[in-house]
């Protein structure tokens, strides 16, 4: 599930910036492992404030960049592989990168199409195994519905 609030502060012919609030939350994840101490499943939820650049935003057809940081909630599951109750915490709070783009394409008045992907960069869960680096890259695929509010659509 995912959620943008985007607030427009800078509007021309070719480029208008927004910011913005990101939010995702993924369900729970089956993680696949030989190490029968590691954790069996995670979810995840960020929160993410930063800034979209969008580029012909009169257009059709209006690609954009995005870039942010902020909070990553990771919960690990109550058992590891091995069907034993999990003793890595519970709960682990990291900073989060995220930057990606996509394109925003009007379908009518105030409603429109958007498509992106974005990369959300943070540190590793407890995975209750040590796991090589220190960060993990979430790419994250999505399209959905843009509505815009205040009566009038960027020309």
């Amino acid at each position: 599930m995912q959620a943008n609030y985007g607030y427009r502060l800078f509007l021309s012919r070719n480029v208008a910036l927004s910011g913005e609030v990101h939010f995702l939350a993924n369900g729970l994840r089956d993680i696949h492992s030989a190490v029968p101490g590691a954790t069996r499943d995670v979810a995840t939820i960020y929160v993410t404030p930063g800034l979209r650049l969008k580029f012909a935003p009169g257009r059709r057809f209006s690609p954009y960049v995005v870039g942010g940081g902020g909070y990553a909630l990771y919960e690990q599951s109550f058992y590891r592989q091995d069907r034993l109750s999990n003793q890595a915490p519970r709960f682990t709070n990291r900073g989060v990168l995220a930057f990606g783009g996509g394109a925003d394409i009007p379908v009518w008045k105030w409603i429109g199409a958007r498509f992106e992907a974005r990369d959300f960069y943070s540190g590793n869960p407890s995975f209750n195994t040590p796991v090589i680096g220190s960060g993990q890259h979430n790419v994250v695929a999505s399209g959905g519905f843009v509505l815009s509010f205040g009566g009038r659509r960027e020309r």
